[in-house]
């Protein structure tokens, strides 16, 4: 699941923090929105859930 995590999805991390995905990077990392202004890089193994898996 967590190989098909793309821009725009809604995610949910690991430690309960609910974001939308602006980014995937190469590196195993994605960029999340978590308020207005406020971007966040994390390891693409903290999301828990996508929460509109397609």
């Amino acid at each position: 699941m967590l190989k098909t995590v793309k821009p725009g999805d809604q995610v949910v991390t690991n430690s309960g923090i609910y974001a939308s995905v602006v980014k995937v990077n190469d590196d195993d990392t994605l960029v999340t929105k978590i308020a207005d202004g406020v971007n966040v890089k994390m390891s693409r193994q903290a999301v828990e859930s996508i929460q509109n898996p397609k």
